[in-house]
């Protein structure tokens, strides 16, 4: 009696164990919403339920649960997840954020559980840089590109209007910022708080210069004659008082505040943050109405025809576990969440540009004409080369802030500013 109920036991515990269902965690940085309203559509109240609930149906035994990084707290809703040895199974995040994670020890290879025809659906330009010793570390889920905002209704105001793209130099734009201090009106942000913004390294290109040697990302080549002159010349908008004051107080999101409720004519930054807050700041009184904007390129310098853009991508990683049955799984939901739909529904809600061949929404986000203006000048112009994507990227630029700011105080050149830079850089890149 005593060895039936023992098999009896066993049994049970084996149908329990067996009919457990397979917990996913899917991690985005916050919601994709369904309308401009955030409203609930159908019982769901966004695309990540939505599409989720159908994952869920079409694959009994299979919970997903959602979660949202509280990105007012950086990485470390991630972190903690990671720590507790629950990372999440399908991850969208920044390229940058996400790139460390980017090797066998933690991504899944995409190429081992997708069809090659899954795979070639993305351009080839967004899936490129996590492809690495031939492996598909990622699948893109957006392109975000940004563009030199100016203020058009400024320039009218001076008497000017935008010029040709081929008249459109370093010396026509010191013209116009003069024109624009005798109005009243800063020309532009020059944003030097953490260091060299990444929305001021289109400065650099505008002279000719860049970060690195061509494709040479293990040195950095930021001390060149090109990089001197854009330094020189950034430093006389600033010591003839063409930017907006204090520098050393200014970052991105200062660009941000500042341009869309127009207190200077132009920035660096992305048609997500002038299409959200442009009209924001009408509605909290910061700005009696909607001005006339539009994204061009940065001017360009003597030898330029055009200046490259900056971008960055939305990803899709895939935590790689032991379990092959659990990695199948979690491939067909990334699948999902850098899908069509997700896509398709990213470009119309905050103006991402499309990662799959052949998906471009002409609605929402993707109807505004800052959306086309970008589009256009990252088709012309391109994207700079700052190998955003690199293990070290971030890290070995760390050490610019210092020389950064020295050099726009007065107290070191720009020979001397670069060279420090590149040295600091250089040592991280060599670990």
């Amino acid at each position: 009696m005593k060895r039936i109920l023992l098999i009896t036991l066993a049994l049970v515990l084996a149908t329990v164990s067996w009919s457990a269902p397979m917990k996913l965690i899917w991690m985005a940085t916050g919601p994709m919403w369904l309308n401009e309203e955030h409203t609930p559509v159908g019982g769901f109240e966004n695309m990540d339920q939505k599409l989720v609930a159908a994952f869920m149906k079409a694959n009994p035994g299979v919970e997903v649960q959602i979660q949202f990084r509280d990105v007012t707290q950086g990485m470390l809703t991630f972190q903690t997840l990671l720590a507790a040895g629950t990372p999440p199974d399908v991850w969208i995040e920044a390229s940058g954020n996400a790139n460390p994670y980017l090797h066998d020890a933690y991504a899944m290879d995409m190429k081992q559980y997708l069809t090659k025809a899954e795979l070639a659906q993305y351009k080839p330009e967004s899936i490129g840089p996590y492809i690495r010793n031939g492996n598909v570390y990622a699948l893109p889920q957006s392109q975000i590109a940004g563009g030199f905002a100016v203020n058009l209704d400024m320039l009218a105001k001076i008497g000017e209007k935008m010029p040709d793209q081929a008249k459109w130099t370093t010396d026509e734009f010191l013209r116009i910022a003069r024109k624009l201090k005798g109005a009243g009106i800063p020309a532009t942000m020059i944003m030097i708080k953490n260091g060299l913004s990444g929305w001021n390294y289109q400065w650099l290109y505008a002279f000719g210069g860049s970060l690195y040697n061509g494709k040479n990302y293990g040195v950095s080549a930021i001390n060149s004659p090109a990089n001197v002159k854009a330094f020189k010349y950034m430093k006389q908008l600033v010591d003839e008082g063409l930017v907006q004051p204090f520098p050393e107080e200014q970052d991105e999101n200062s660009g941000v505040e500042l341009f869309t409720t127009g207190k200077v004519f132009s920035c660096a930054m992305q048609n997500g943050h002038t299409d959200y807050w442009v009209p924001e700041q009408v509605k909290q009184g910061k700005l009696d109405k909607e001005f006339n904007m539009t994204f061009v390129e940065f001017p360009h310098g003597p030898g330029k025809a055009h200046v490259e853009t900056f971008g960055y991508q939305a990803i899709v990683v895939s935590h790689r576990s032991a379990n092959e049955t659990r990695n199948k799984m979690v491939a067909k939901l990334a699948l999902v969440a850098a899908g069509k739909d997700y896509v398709g529904q990213n470009c119309i809600m905050n103006g991402g540009f499309s990662t799959i061949i052949g998906l471009e929404p002409k609605t929402g986000k993707a109807a505004k004409p800052s959306y086309a203006a970008i589009a256009a000048l990252a088709k012309v112009a391109g994207l700079m080369d700052t190998d955003p994507f690199g293990p070290r990227s971030g890290e070995s630029r760390a050490g610019w802030k210092d020389p950064v700011q020295a050099f726009f105080r007065g107290e070191i050149t720009a020979e001397a500013a670069l060279k420090q830079m590149e040295e600091s850089a250089n040592e991280v890149l060599a670990r």
